[in-house]
């Protein structure tokens, strides 16, 4: 099985580590032990939504993070991301960003955030030859995204401040625009923790041994029990849950810019394309 570095880094940023490690592990007395139904390592756009998401279909949820939701060393952090619905022929992008605006849109005004999702529009340039921008035209049309196709005279006329090449034309996406990232990942922290999801400013130490994974120490001292745990640490996943990628990654190439994995199984899995299913059948 082949995944592109896309589906590589969702997959990653949201591994669910359900069983890994756990002979080897010092034990604290129970008085000491507390319980969840999931512990979710890692307080970011992924690991924020999905305790947000476990939380509402009702179930005990612990949050943990070293810094914070969407701090300074997260790839959540800083200012602003694009929100977009142009992926080319990648049908499934389109549906998922689609849907996640909307889920931002329905959160923010109901925290009475309105201002972090900026509704900016975004062009797409192409030439006439620009096959991505057709294909992304026929997707945007299919799942039913609002959208427009500029030819270059009307295009060089809504945006005067550029220069468009002979036979360029663009694809403008009203709806899109800018999330304001650190202050909007922690804003589904802030609601998440409001619902009932405790959160801990606390590392996960890395498991030790093989077998099922009982329990989680912590830097804090405390130690940590689940019937699941989510590790959706992006970059940090080598250093937090090391076992892990070594277990799913039998070799890893680039050739010509593509990044390649063969998988041992499937296992690493992008929380988002399942997360209604896993929190019913958790």
């Amino acid at each position: 099985m082949k995944f592109d570095r896309r589906t590589l880094l969702i997959g990653l940023g949201a591994t669910a580590a359900l069983g890994r490690a756990g002979r080897g592990q010092a034990t604290a007395p129970a008085a000491a032990r507390k319980t969840y139904d999931v512990v979710v390592a890692g307080a970011g756009c992924f690991g924020t939504w999905i305790a947000w998401h476990l939380r509402r279909a009702g179930r005990s949820v612990l949050l943990l993070d070293a810094y914070g939701p969407a701090n300074a060393r997260a790839s959540s952090g800083g200012e602003s991301r694009v929100i977009r619905m142009s992926y080319g022929p990648d049908e499934i992008y389109t549906r998922l960003s689609w849907r996640s605006l909307g889920m931002w849109k329905e959160l923010f005004a109901r925290v009475g955030r309105a201002e972090l999702f900026q509704r900016t529009g975004v062009l797409w340039m192409a030439l006439a030859d620009t096959q991505s921008a057709k294909d992304s035209l026929a997707v945007l049309e299919k799942v039913g995204v609002p959208h427009e196709t500029l030819p270059g005279r009307e295009l060089a006329k809504r945006f005067p401040q550029l220069r468009v090449e002979p036979g360029g034309w663009a694809i403008w996406e009203p709806e899109s625009g800018a999330l304001l990232a650190r202050r909007a990942v922690a804003a589904v922290a802030a609601d998440a923790v409001a619902a009932g999801v405790e959160m801990k400013r606390a590392v996960a130490l890395a498991p030790e041994g093989s077998g099922k994974l009982s329990s989680l120490r912590l830097t804090n001292g405390e130690t940590v029990s689940a019937a699941a745990y989510v590790y959706a640490c992006g970059p940090w996943l080598g250093r937090v849950v090391p076992a892990a990628l070594s277990f799913i990654v039998q070799r890893c190439a680039r050739p010509l810019g593509r990044l390649e994995l063969t998988l041992r199984e499937p296992l690493a899995i992008a929380i988002q394309f399942v997360l209604s299913q896993y929190c019913m059948t958790l």
